[in-house]
């Protein structure tokens, strides 16, 4: 019998406790059959996201706006994973207006906005579905922010 085998038939007979073992394992243990429930761990409905699955995404938005323009052949693979996981496309669309602000953040925290920024900006833009004007309304909004902190004007704005 070979090591995998051996393994995979161990996996399976511990998960197949008698309920006779289960009691007798619980009373050596000190433990209370209410005391296990609580302490289950909690299971997801089936196809809900955990925070996990969340947390991972959020990364990879992050990740590949920050990586453009070399990462945008990723886009619809992120996009059709957070579908496949479920994720509720209303939140999706607001951490990636969230990340937008964030970029244009960056790209004035040095009170210059250059030419490559802009681009990058607006093919983040494109990618998350902004029209003009909203993205516009964004980039004021930050801009009138970090000229409000710095007191002066950001220049290639």
């Amino acid at each position: 019998m070979g090591l995998f085998e051996l393994l995979h038939g161990a996996r399976n007979r511990a998960s197949t406790l008698d309920e006779r073992t289960r009691s007798r394992l619980i009373e050596a243990w000190g433990l209370d059959e209410g005391d296990l429930a609580e302490r289950a761990p909690e299971e997801t409905a089936g196809g809900t996201p955990l925070d996990y699955d969340r947390t991972q995404w959020v990364r990879k938005l992050r990740h590949l706006l920050d990586e453009l323009p070399d990462s945008e052949p990723r886009w619809e693979v992120l996009v059709r994973e957070g579908r496949a996981k479920r994720f509720d496309e209303t939140w999706m669309r607001g951490l990636m207006l969230d990340e937008f602000a964030m970029m244009v953040r960056r790209a004035v925290a040095d009170r210059v906005f250059t030419e490559r920024e802009r681009k990058n900006l607006d093919q983040a833009r494109s990618l998350i579905g902004l029209n003009e004007a909203e993205a516009s309304a964004i980039y004021a909004s930050v801009v009138r922010e970090a000229e409000s902190f710095f007191g002066e004007h950001v220049e290639g704005t």
